[in-house]
């Protein structure tokens, strides 16, 4: 293979790489895979996508966007297309780590001897089978 060809290669995958990394905004609510799995299936996709989109938004409640960019361009069938449903200028979402503990499982006696059985019983067959 040619080696300028595997340096184009490589290139262009770190370019593409470089390109889909999108830093993390707070303020911005991306509802495009979501409108577009509801939308899947409409006879019109256009229509419900952006019907969607509006459905979604709501400067007053929840999450208080102010901004909204929607655009949807149908393919020659209507039942497809390509579409954008963004809102920005929100109410900026808190990252949070929460750690959840639980407690270790208390076995109750008769599991533990359940569990004994299960483990000495094969033993138990496989020395009787040996004598």
């Amino acid at each position: 293979m040619n080696t300028r060809l595997v340096y184009a290669i490589a290139i262009l995958a770190v370019f593409v790489s470089a390109q889909s990394d999108e830093e993390w905004d707070g303020t911005v609510r991306d509802k495009t895979e979501f409108c577009g799995e509801f939308a899947e299936y409409a006879p019109d996709f256009c229509q419900k996508f952006i019907k969607c989109c509006e459905t979604q938004f709501d400067p007053s409640n929840g999450d208080k966007c102010q901004v909204k960019e929607s655009f949807c361009a149908p393919n020659d069938d209507r039942k497809s297309g390509e579409g954008v449903c963004k809102f920005s200028n929100c109410t900026e979402l808190i990252t949070t780590t929460t750690t959840t503990t639980t407690p270790a499982p208390m076995y109750e006696s008769i599991n533990a001897a359940y569990q004994a059985v299960t483990i000495l019983a094969p033993l138990a067959a496989a020395l009787f089978c040996v004598m």
